[in-house]
């Protein structure tokens, strides 16, 4: 997946475009932060979110992990 992103935000800033890659499906925060180095800026999470007992621990996790 990681190659895929690469290689589709390669694509899209040779083209000028201003374009969002999302990821949806296995996007937790052990690979949130890979997932944003390989290209992706939009983030859909289900699972990885509301079966955590604390959303906003998790979410500020989540914040944190995008942010180092």
């Amino acid at each position: 997946m990681f190659d895929k992103i690469k290689e589709t935000r390669r694509i899209v800033a040779a083209s000028g475009y201003d374009v969002h890659i999302a990821v949806d499906g296995g996007v937790n925060v052990d690979n949130i932060h890979a997932l944003a180095q390989a290209g992706a800026d939009t983030f859909i999470m289900g699972s990885a979110l509301f079966n955590t007992p604390d959303y906003a621990a998790t979410l500020k996790s989540i914040r944190a992990e995008l942010k180092r």
